[in-house]
């Protein structure tokens, strides 16, 4: 039988999340020296205002950072996926990770990761340095990983939902 009014479905959630790794200083103290020396083995940064960007092989950096920092992030991944039906799961990630360096003025053209189950940004300097000065540091914008959908739509209307 019809229902008499229409039914929303929240068909393409997106979730976030945002953790604070209590290995952070502990990691970054070890990563950002080396992300430092091998962007300067490979060379300036160039000059197209998209920074520096390393082969996707950060998890085999590091003596102790990057492995218990990707550790940790299989354990999170693992605790914010599921079956269908709700069940948990342990299951062997595949990683790509790769290290990014902006400096001022420059900036990340979108980018997707086909077949990728979740996608996540790590910072080892946000370029703050603790300081409360907005003027300093930078962004990190995330997209909606539904496609150019949401930019395909008309930016006055939006929908009528609960």
């Amino acid at each position: 039988m019809a229902t008499p009014k229409p039914q929303i479905r929240s068909a393409f959630p997106t979730p976030i999340c945002v953790h604070y790794l209590p290995v952070a200083v502990e990691v970054n103290a070890e990563l950002r020296p080396l992300v430092v020396e091998r962007m300067q083995t490979a060379g300036a940064i160039p000059e197209n205002g998209t920074g520096w960007r390393s082969q996707p092989d950060l998890e085999s950096w590091g003596t102790i950072g990057a492995p218990a920092l990707f550790r940790m992030l299989r354990e999170l991944a693992d605790g914010m996926t599921s079956t269908r039906a709700g069940g948990r799961v342990s299951l062997e990630w595949n990683i790509a990770a790769f290290a990014e360096v902006r400096r001022k003025e420059e900036g990340l053209a979108a980018s997707t990761h086909p077949g990728a189950f979740w996608a996540g940004a790590y910072f080892v300097d946000d370029g703050y340095g603790k300081s409360d000065d907005e003027t300093l540091g930078g962004e990190c914008e995330v997209k909606d990983p539904r496609g150019t959908l949401p930019a395909d739509l008309p930016p006055h209307l939006g929908f009528r939902v609960p």
